[in-house]
């Protein structure tokens, strides 16, 4: 699960072996993409070399709903981020609330009070072009000169292909324009479509092909008919009955789609939340 942190929160409260020192990866890591596997990788490669707790930082909500620009389609919900995360052999996944106040932070400020004090970074793990602190006047080379100040060693990592580094602006194009096959080699799997089940028309019912529609909370592929395969439901609500699906005060069901378009075909239902 997130573990949440702001002026109240503090992450020895939650995670106190994080004192022992860690390796924090830090960046906003929508889609878990293959770039960002590198950075975990790294992290964990550098985590049990030298005995520290490879954690990762991110922030919520988007820096771009605070600061008024348009955000982007989100790949992957903060659940399903912090799942695939884990995954990867990560230990924490801070998530530092972003707001005005936090936006405002200098550089300098972010570095000490964030990734040495709280975080008890001894290396700190980023992409190339991960920019940080007002203005987003901090990148990688300002992490390096404030390590040597602050104890910790800074590293980037990246993966590339033919057109350049792998990246979430890359697999949201493709998702966008139906290159599925593309989003998938970015990512390293199958795109996943999360949502609730919302009541729909009842049109298939009526011809004995009753379906789920979802209300999705990620990044869609262009309109088409898909097949899917059903991984896993979960819900929520008192009644356990799929013919209270439709109304919220009941039941709340929640599953996820994984696309591929394969001649116009989506093949696979991914893990819910």
């Amino acid at each position: 699960m997130p573990l949440y942190l702001d002026d109240q929160a503090h992450a020895r409260a939650v995670a106190p072996d994080v004192q022992r020192g860690t390796v924090v990866v830090v960046g906003n890591f929508d889609g878990v993409h293959r770039g960002h596997q590198a950075l975990f990788e790294r992290a964990v490669a550098l985590a049990g070399e030298h005995r520290l707790v490879p954690v990762a930082l991110t922030f919520d909500p988007h820096p771009s709903v605070v600061l008024g620009r348009s955000a982007p389609g989100a790949l992957t919900t903060m659940g399903r981020k912090v799942e695939l995360i884990t995954s990867l052999g990560t230990a924490h996944v801070f998530v530092r609330r972003f707001d005005l106040a936090f936006a405002s932070w200098a550089p300098d400020r972010f570095v000490e009070e964030l990734v040495a004090r709280e975080l008890f970074a001894r290396a700190v793990v980023c992409g190339k072009n991960f920019r940080f602190g007002r203005d987003r006047a901090g990148d990688a080379e300002v992490l390096r000169e404030m390590g040597s100040r602050f104890g910790f060693e800074a590293h980037t990592a990246e993966a590339t292909d033919e057109k350049g580094p792998l990246s979430s602006t890359r697999a949201r194009d493709a998702v966008v324009a139906g290159d599925l096959a593309e989003a998938e080699r970015i990512l390293g799997r199958r795109h996943a479509i999360e949502g609730v089940v919302v009541r729909g028309d009842g049109r298939g019912r009526t011809i004995g092909f009753p379906t789920a529609n979802l209300a999705p909370s990620v990044l869609l592929p262009p309109n088409g008919v898909y097949a899917v395969v059903v991984d896993r439901v979960t819900k929520a609500g008192p009644d356990s009955s799929m013919e209270s699906a439709g109304d919220p005060r009941e039941i709340d069901y929640r599953c996820a789609l994984t696309c591929t378009r394969v001649a116009g075909e989506l093949t696979r239902l991914a893990r819910s939340r």
